[in-house]
């Protein structure tokens, strides 16, 4: 039974969590595409994958409406801590916590103006499961609404420091020997998560961004569009 979260990386990420971890500033990405793709036009978004709630203070303060979601509650406490911080009022952002077992969104069909899923997509699990979240992503994103996706390539961290088990799955146990392996999905091209995306919404553009910074590597397809 294929649900929206994958059980073994939220422990992953809870513990992460747990030990303190966080980001101070939002995807550059992501801040550019609000101007360049959402036209820096507010309304109500949804963030599927929020993190440490960086991404989301910085959508906050550009005046978006946001629901966030997330499959662990250190993402939620995470996340709170730096809303309370950068003085964001809870009207504008409501987060919670995925079930486990949840198949679906907790929202209404075509309700958001916008969507978007940064640094999730490779840590789903599965294809199974992606092919569920950008499907819930459609059907509760209204006619016409735009979402921002990305996905880390076979390039990148998660990739490298893995291992290829077939159909671009990488297994990958962290930092740590100590941590259980998460099953990470990191395409070696960008035409891969494209015939998947375009599945569920019409593509306006498709994107990279690379970069190799103290032997560490980051390396994304990045992709834009819309719901018909």
């Amino acid at each position: 039974m294929v649900t929206l979260v994958d059980e073994i990386v939220k422990d992953r990420w809870e513990k992460e969590f747990d030990a303190g971890t966080d980001k101070n500033y939002p995807n550059i990405d992501l801040v550019r595409l609000e101007k360049w793709f959402f036209n820096s036009k507010p309304g109500k978004l949804i963030e599927y994958g929020f993190g440490s709630g960086v991404n989301t203070a910085h959508l906050a303060k550009c005046e978006y409406t946001i629901e966030g979601v997330d499959a662990t509650e250190g993402a939620v406490r995470t996340a709170k801590s730096k809303l309370i911080k950068n003085n964001i009022l809870e009207n504008k952002v409501n987060l919670q916590s995925l079930n486990p077992g949840s198949k679906k969104l907790p929202f209404n069909d075509n309700y958001f103006d916008y969507a978007i899923i940064i640094s999730v997509i490779s840590l789903l699990g599965s294809i199974e499961r992606i092919h569920l979240v950008m499907s819930e992503l459609k059907r509760v994103l209204k006619p016409g609404g735009k979402v921002i996706a990305d996905v880390n390539t076979s390039n990148s961290s998660f990739a490298l420091d893995g291992n290829h088990i077939g159909n671009n799955m990488y297994v990958n146990s962290g930092t740590s020997k100590k941590q259980e392996e998460i099953f990470c999905f990191c395409p070696n091209n960008e035409n891969v998560f494209k015939e998947i995306f375009s599945k569920y919404f019409k593509i306006i553009d498709v994107g990279r961004s690379t970069s190799i910074i103290m032997k560490h590597s980051t390396d994304e397809f990045i992709y834009c569009g819309s719901k018909d």
